[in-house]
């Protein structure tokens, strides 16, 4: 299995995989509004015998008001169903991480299942987000306690491409 970042020509098997993991197209329409607009931090992919398996993008997510934190949102992230479950997510979520480390973010937030993001070390995030998620919306602190410890409240935005996504 080779992870590593998408590549022009591959726009269109990205497409594919997202559609055929989510069984619609909104997460697809997601991925391709962003990278029109340049609003992808990593778009990055699951390579198994030359073939695209899985593919996850991660983009900037704003705190309002601003405190000042470096954070980042995964989403989506799919896998080919016939392979679903034999850890090719696991594997792009850790490249996530990692980079995310390397780059010294401060946090990682997603709205996900609490069942599967909990063994990567998400928590439900203490903050609120524009789709007024809660046990879904989850936060991988990079550095320990940076939104346990804001002084005021604050709202995560995602970028356009997610609302945008979902109105088409």
């Amino acid at each position: 299995m080779n992870i590593r970042d998408e590549r022009r020509s591959e726009v269109l098997r990205i497409r594919e995989l997202q559609c055929a993991a989510f069984g619609r197209e909104v997460e697809a329409r997601i991925v391709d509004l962003a990278r029109q607009r340049g609003d992808i931090t990593w778009s990055i992919v699951a390579e198994h015998d030359g073939e695209i398996v899985g593919h996850v993008m991660v983009s900037p997510i704003r705190l309002e008001p601003n405190v000042g934190l470096r954070c980042i949102a995964i989403g989506p992230i799919g896998v080919e169903p016939h392979l679903q479950l034999r850890g090719i997510g696991t594997k792009l979520m850790n490249e996530v991480i990692d980079r995310a480390r390397e780059d010294e973010y401060d946090a990682i937030l997603l709205l996900g299942n609490p069942g599967y993001y909990h063994r990567f070390g998400f928590e439900t995030a203490p903050l609120r987000n524009e789709y007024e998620a809660v046990e879904e919306f989850m936060a991988f602190q990079l550095t320990p306690g940076c939104l346990d410890d804001l002084d005021r409240p604050c709202l995560a935005r995602y970028i356009p491409a997610f609302a945008e996504a979902e109105s088409r």
